[in-house]
């Protein structure tokens, strides 16, 4: 695997590498931004911070669900609808996962419960510019937004993750092509037992 960007926040180390790199004052920091729905400022040292076209300059959208989740789907990046509302997986293609979730009897919301679902995304912003909407997010800032994956990991721990899309998939094992993989069972670099698909 590739080396994780030098902009990483102060105590992160490359992927998979330390549990609990975050500094005391970071944890309470990453915190208060799911609470408040706030963006971090170890963003600085992201490549989509610097970008001055951005339509959505301050937004960052963490996951949601069950806290005690079984399963959990890993996405692109939050759409424009997911940054209006400040959640993520409720655009279009969200609504087709909800309803794909209910149908199988999982639980799509932010209630404790054993058979619940995680949503979240390699990335946490949005990055559209004037006159493109939603372009994907480039190899570096997958790599820098791993801290807050990471971050999301102390707290959730599904059994099974699955992947939807590229970046997802280069998030977890490193690799893209995601039509090679479609259907596949694999274990996580990132964790090291459960199974991803």
């Amino acid at each position: 695997m590739t080396e994780r960007s030098s902009n990483l926040a102060p105590g992160v180390e490359k992927h998979g590498e330390k549990k609990n790199a975050f500094s005391a004052e970071q944890l309470i920091e990453l915190r208060v931004s799911i609470r408040e729905g706030t963006k971090p400022s170890m963003c600085k040292g992201c490549p989509r911070y610097e970008n001055k076209n951005q339509l959505y300059p301050d937004n960052f959208v963490w996951g949601r669900g069950s806290p005690d989740a079984t399963i959990e789907y890993l996405g692109r990046d939050p759409g424009v609808d997911e940054v209006r509302s400040n959640k993520c997986f409720i655009g279009g293609a969200g609504r087709v996962q909800a309803k794909l979730c209910i149908s199988a009897g999982l639980h799509f919301s932010t209630q404790t419960t054993p058979e619940g679902v995680y949503i979240t995304n390699v990335c946490k912003c949005n990055h559209s510019t004037k006159g493109r909407n939603n372009l994907p997010p480039s190899k570096a800032e997958v790599e820098f937004c791993q801290q807050y994956r990471d971050f999301e990991g102390t707290y959730i721990h599904p059994n099974v993750w699955i992947v939807l899309g590229n970046e997802a998939l280069l998030s977890e094992l490193g690799n893209t092509g995601i039509t090679e993989w479609r259907g596949s069972l694999f274990k996580s670099k990132r964790v090291p037992n459960p199974p991803i698909g």
